[in-house]
């Protein structure tokens, strides 16, 4: 009998072990690898309620020839489901934005639906200068709601898009 009841509780213990562990259906170490593939390495993790939010960052040194404009930040979300006030990747020197437009409608690709701001940062005399996209994309996976932030120059979308296409 004790025999019986050790091999109950063992099984027991797995069981929440395993829940635990696995209680979303994207692993951790897979997201990870993903971003290693884009140099992107993470620098930050936390759990907000039911939120898992990591934060990924490219490793450009900066110099006197680039600025934090260079540096890769892409946000991660993953939860069980569509959540509207996620965290998300937040321009640059907010108080130089000249104007911020919504895009009208959300873009679909391979499953995501994308949302994007474009971005324009006043140049001096507060005429129009340089411009990002921040774009929140978001797609279901099996039970988790995924969500992927990132800022970027017009010609970086295309990477932003091989980050999402990584994901399956």
């Amino acid at each position: 009998m004790k025999k019986f009841n050790f091999l109950i509780v063992l099984v027991g213990l797995s069981a929440a072990l395993a829940i635990t562990v696995h209680a979303t259906s994207i692993d951790l170490r897979k997201i990870e690898s993903i971003f290693n593939k884009f140099n992107l390495q993470r620098y930050e993790y936390s759990e907000k309620g039911n939120l898992r939010i990591e934060k990924f960052k490219s490793n450009v040194p900066l110099s006197e020839f680039t600025s934090e404009f260079d540096q890769r930040i892409v946000i991660v979300v993953l939860g069980k489901k569509t959540i509207v006030d996620r965290p998300k990747v937040e321009p640059l020197v907010p108080e130089q934005i000249l104007s911020k437009i919504h895009s009208k409608r959300p873009e679909k690709y391979n499953g995501w639906t994308l949302s994007t701001d474009e971005i324009i940062y006043a140049a001096q005399g507060q005429v129009p200068g340089f411009m990002v996209d921040c774009t929140v994309a978001g797609k279901m996976f099996k039970n988790d709601y995924v969500t992927v932030s990132e800022c970027y120059s017009l010609d970086k979308k295309k990477e932003f898009l091989k980050i999402l296409s990584a994901f399956h």
